[in-house]
């Protein structure tokens, strides 16, 4: 949400409501996912957002992606909005990149009862696997 601020020419995705209800009571926005991986080779930070829309518009469903690495830890938080017709206790899954993210990615958000070890055996291999951790929920290019 802070990272939005960078950039002012672009619109922000997350509305004022629930920037101030993170800020009070620590709460995160509705279908929002935190995962972190492993970092390999990545000595400095890395930041990057993806704007991922389904339509032009506001239409349709529109999510927002966000990875963060601090050296050997990555964060990708992914907050996905629907249209009003879509009850909130609706579950909304999304297509993928192909890649090996069972084996890199721990979703700490929500919480589940899978028990994960970490550090995974595998990890993100300097900026070409975070740039792929950022592209993973891009629809592929032809």
């Amino acid at each position: 949400m802070v990272l939005e601020a960078v950039d002012s020419n672009r619109p922000w995705f997350y509305s004022k409501d629930e920037r101030q209800l993170m800020r009070a009571a620590c709460a995160l926005p509705q279908r929002t996912s935190v995962c972190i991986a492993k970092c390999i080779d990545e000595p400095t930070v890395y930041s990057a957002a993806k704007d991922l829309r389904t339509t032009p518009g506001d239409d349709g469903v529109h999510a927002f992606a966000t990875t963060m690495a601090f050296g050997p830890l990555a964060l990708e938080v992914v907050t996905i909005r629907t249209p009003a017709a879509i009850p909130a206790d609706i579950p909304v899954t999304y297509d993928v990149r192909e890649g090996p993210w069972d084996q890199i990615l721990v979703q700490v958000w929500p919480t589940s009862q899978d028990s994960r070890v970490w550090p995974p055996s595998h990890g993100l291999a300097g900026e070409l696997g975070l740039d792929a951790l950022t592209e993973r929920l891009s629809p592929a290019t032809l």
